[in-house]
């Protein structure tokens, strides 16, 4: 069973053309290969845009978690763990050589 559920990353975000789906299924999508390089995480997904159109999204930074029926229904932190968690992915995505300004991304995702 699925359900919806909203993506809770800090960090980057790609959107995910047709032609990189193949690669970023398996895993093997170079911006992952790297992630995982510099003890990153990675998440990808179909998720929804403003229109309710369907758009694949690739996050490359450390995840806080999911929040819906199938996963948590809160997500809490103090503001001194998320300076610390910040500062620490942002820290091994510049090393990485990632150039894009990461963000604190709440991303919702319909059932599929």
């Amino acid at each position: 069973m699925s359900a919806d559920f909203t993506l809770v990353v800090y960090g980057v975000r790609y959107e995910v053309r047709e032609d990189e789906l193949d690669a970023v299924e398996a895993r093997t999508d170079p911006r992952q290969v790297l992630a995982r390089r510099y003890r990153l995480g990675s998440w990808w997904g179909d998720f929804a845009t403003p229109d309710g159109e369907s758009i694949f999204y690739l996050f490359i930074g450390e995840k806080l978690g999911y929040v819906g029926y199938e996963g948590s229904f809160e997500i809490a932190l103090e503001a001194g763990r998320i300076a610390e968690l910040a500062a620490d992915v942002d820290s091994r995505l510049r090393q990485a050589g990632f150039q894009e300004t990461s963000r604190l991304y709440v991303q919702f995702g319909p059932d599929s």
